[in-house]
């Protein structure tokens, strides 16, 4: 059995591509049959491993079309809101694991597996050895997002909270 991470994202440092790069991932993905496929141009992520397969820009229907069919979202960004890759695998029922930061929580509540930030191969090693298990087990999981209907003047407070306006 093979588990097929989807990770859709840009090259920009915040997304933490360059996180995967790391010997003890590369092994790990190659021993437990993990592939990892990204969107970003090869140019901009050179690594030789059969595990992380680059697949460059690809249309929004192919990227539903990959979603549809993965194990899972891998996300590893360390600044986002509403992730467009997060909302689709919501959608398309898939499990999630994604870094451990306050718009995650707001967003999944606790229906993801979560990484510690900053990033640690160890717990990303461990995090990513139980989802591997439970989805041998199929008993993953899909993340849902947390919805609940707000004001516009607590909205507000949010947003000018977020930007430190008093």
């Amino acid at each position: 059995m093979i588990i097929n991470l989807f990770y859709p994202v840009s090259y920009l440092p915040h997304k933490n591509h360059e996180f995967l790069k790391n010997s003890k991932i590369i092994n790990f993905l190659e021993q437990n049959n993990i592939k990892i496929l990204l969107t970003i141009e090869k140019k901009d992520f050179e690594l030789d491993s059969k595990n992380i397969k680059i697949l460059g820009r690809i249309s929004h229907n192919r990227c539903i079309e990959i979603m549809n069919n993965c194990s899972g979202l891998l996300f590893l960004s360390s600044f986002e809101s509403l992730g467009l890759p997060i909302l689709e695998a919501c959608t398309c029922k898939k499990s999630i694991i994604i870094t451990d930061l306050e718009y995650a929580r707001e967003l999944l509540g606790n229906s993801a597996y979560f990484l510690k930030y900053p990033l640690d191969v160890y717990d990303f090693l461990s995090v990513l050895n139980k989802f591997k298990n439970d989805f041998i087990k199929n008993n993953n999981y899909p993340a849902e997002l947390t919805t609940r209907m707000i004001s516009s003047k607590e909205l507000l407070n949010i947003f000018f909270n977020k930007l430190e306006i008093t």
